[in-house]
């Protein structure tokens, strides 16, 4: 396509692609990291082990009370 547009010879134009790509898959990724940052300051540290501090939960709970 930039050969077309800009009169640029085809392995430029190939070349130049490539290096657009690749600079936007870095600023997308920098945008989600930059985001992932964001959500856990914002909500906070997830739980380290969801699955053990529910059965932990579960195993300290002594039901109704009578």
């Amino acid at each position: 396509m930039f050969a077309k547009l800009a009169g640029l010879s085809w392995s430029l134009s190939v070349a130049l692609t490539f290096v657009i790509r690749l600079v936007t898959l870095w600023f997308a990724t920098l945008v989600g990291v930059v985001g992932l940052l964001v959500v856990r300051r914002v909500i906070g540290e997830p739980l380290a082990e969801p699955v053990e501090a529910a059965a932990a939960e579960a195993q300290a709970w002594t039901g109704p009370e009578p």
